[in-house]
């Protein structure tokens, strides 16, 4: 199957899963980390936990998941301390405490279709005071849909609040556009880390983030910078770096380099018919001209959630992903 007009297969039809995907999500999370100079500055994830205002089409079965754990598992949760979530919802932010007490550098995660329900739980979160919490929400948001972004708030601090774009044709999708610096940092000067973090909307929302990226420069840029914007993308590979190639060709970007990069496994199932597993969670990636040994590596399901079999055996269901 290819939806992309540049003529690279990044997905595969494959047979409906239903009650086989034992996920809470129709996505699964992904990561990365960044490395100056041999150094794990900060580790930047990113998962589309799946608002269950869109259960709907989960029951329609566009992707093959009517009854999966996704539906069986959409009913209130028993559990006082769920405050409200779904069995699902509740699963998932057990999930998120898993994510991020893994060992290593300071953790950023970026979270898409969260409830209000989850919303509300994580800003009441006690279970990892050590994190804070961004909003991109935006005036014409859907009140039910939050993107949000979690850090590590003893390692690393926003230099001004976040600026947020709003897409002009979905404008309660956003752009979260925030620089970050290490509280730790003892580098000679200071390191920086741009990050955006957005939930794409279908179509031209694709062009809009990439014209925003090449042609916008944070208030707050430093010589040493570096850059990932990071989500749901709603587009795959192909068609990101289709939409990354034309922005370049009509704009200066102040990156020295800036690339398209997805994981190394697929991260979603897509609404097609087909059922076909893609690439849509991934990520533009790069870094100033002074900012040497910059590097950029995705984390694998074992890193990621390293005591997890259902998370393992749901990217053994993905599969490999054939853009890389």
């Amino acid at each position: 199957w290819r939806e992309s007009k540049v003529g690279v297969l990044v997905a595969r039809s494959m047979a409906a899963l239903h009650d086989t995907w034992q996920f809470p999500s129709d996505h699964v999370p992904i990561g990365l980390t960044v490395t100056w100079r041999g150094e794990q500055f900060v580790r930047v994830y990113s998962w589309n936990i799946l608002n269950k205002a869109y259960m709907v089409y989960i029951l329609k079965d566009e992707q093959g998941l009517n009854g999966s754990a996704i539906t069986v598992e959409n009913r209130p949760s028993p559990d006082p301390a769920a405050c409200g979530m779904t069995v699902r919802e509740y699963r998932e932010v057990q999930m998120l405490e898993e994510l991020l007490g893994t060992a290593g550098a300071p953790i950023i995660m970026c979270l898409q279709e969260v409830s209000n329900d989850v919303y509300r739980y994580l800003r009441g979160w006690r279970l990892r005071a050590q994190y804070a919490l961004l909003t991109g929400d935006t005036p014409g948001r859907n009140g039910e849909n939050h993107c949000i972004t979690l850090y590590d708030a003893t390692a690393l601090a926003p230099l001004a609040p976040p600026s947020v774009y709003a897409y002009s044709k979905k404008p309660c999708n956003s752009i979260t556009d925030v620089v970050f610096t290490s509280l730790g940092d003892t580098a000679p000067e200071s390191r920086q880390l741009r990050l955006l973090s957005t939930h794409v909307p279908f179509g031209s929302g694709r062009s809009e983030l990439c014209s925003y990226v090449v042609n916008t420069r944070h208030h707050t840029a430093a010589a040493q910078q570096a850059f990932v914007a990071i989500g749901d993308m709603n587009s795959d590979s192909a068609q990101m770096r289709a939409a990354l190639a034309q922005a370049l060709q009509r704009g200066q970007p102040y990156l020295q380099r800036l690339e398209q990069a997805a994981p190394p496994y697929c991260t979603h199932i897509n609404a097609s018919g087909r059922f076909a597993h893609c690439d849509y969670d991934n990520a533009l990636l790069g870094a100033t001209h002074a900012a040497g040994g910059v590097c950029f590596d995705w984390l694998s399901p074992a890193q990621l959630l390293p005591d997890n079999p259902c998370f393992a055996q749901t990217v053994q269901q993905l599969g490999h992903n054939q853009a890389q």
